[in-house]
Formats: structure tokens, sequence, C-alpha cells
């Protein structure tokens, strides 16, 4: 059966070996892939002068046409099948918003990742020059990732994960 496109979140921070990266989400009904930007002539240098600011978008991803294959094997994307799922969870956080996934790997080790869910810093600003609460925005935005989560899980996942947005 076909893999289905589910969502794509256009940007989202994870902590990583490599320390806090900027990724966007493609979201299947299979697997959650996370594209990880990387510094290169597309993206602004993360060191020196511009080390505290924040990339670009991360990627930018044709969603309907994107090799999803390819997509999760290149580079240092995160392939995360939904069959290897323990636990799922969608909530607020300390610093905002975010889902934290307890999935098994190849060797039935399990392991925990956690994803913030953020609107690009340059989308906040144009968004609070309109007026709006940086709360709202980004409540709002986590609660748009959560619902592609929501279409995305197997059924049995999506009953028992917790949706606390």
């Amino acid at each position: 059966m076909a893999e289905k496109r589910i969502g794509l979140i256009p940007y989202a921070i994870t902590q990583q070996r490599a320390g806090v990266e900027r990724c966007a989400i493609f979201v299947t009904d299979q697997r959650t892939i996370l594209v990880f930007a990387r510094p290169n002539s597309t993206f602004k240098s993360t060191f020196g002068k511009e080390a505290n600011k924040p990339l670009e978008a991360p990627v930018r991803i044709d969603f309907q046409s994107v090799d999803i294959n390819k997509l999760a094997t290149m580079n240092d994307n995160f392939s995360l099948p939904h069959s290897s799922i323990v636990k799922f969870s969608c909530g607020k956080g300390v610093g905002g918003y975010g889902l934290w996934v307890l999935y098994k790997d190849d060797k039935g080790r399990k392991l925990g990742t956690f994803v913030d869910f953020q609107p690009h810093p340059e989308r906040l600003k144009e968004l609070k020059a309109e007026g709006r609460k940086a709360s709202d925005i980004k409540r709002e935005y986590a609660e748009r990732c959560q619902e592609i989560f929501r279409r995305a899980l197997p059924v049995a996942i999506a009953q028992e994960g917790d949706w606390k947005l």
C-alpha cells in the first residue's frame, strides 16, 4: 500500500547529539521524518557572527512531489516508523509546546525524543506586529501540529496518546 502524505510542519526545534537543531517534520501515515537544516550555502551559518540568529525556514520541501524514501534516508534526517512508537505525548512543556515520543529502535532499545513546536521567529515577529500575543500564536501553531499527528498515527497509538493541547 502506498504511503499517504499527511502533513508538513515547516519549523520545529529538537535536541540532537550535535545540540539544538532546527528541522521540518514530514508526516505520513507510516512514519515521521525529521528533516534537519544543515549550514550550507543556502542557510545562515551557525558559527561566528551568525551564531545567535535563527536559520531561515529549515528546508524547502515540495510536499506533493518529494520522494519520501529518499527524504527519509538522506543526510542525517531521522525517520521514525509509527509502528515503533511505544508512547506518544503532545502538550505544554517548560519552554512551550511540543511532542515527546518513546519508541523502540532496531535493536529493541527504548529511546525517546522531544520536539518543540514553535513558529519560525520571523513569522512570530510578523504576527506579533499585527497585535497578536506570542502565547496565542505559539499555541495555535502547536494545535495545528498536534492535528497532523492525530491524523497520521495508527488508531491504537492515537487513542492511548496524551493530547494535552
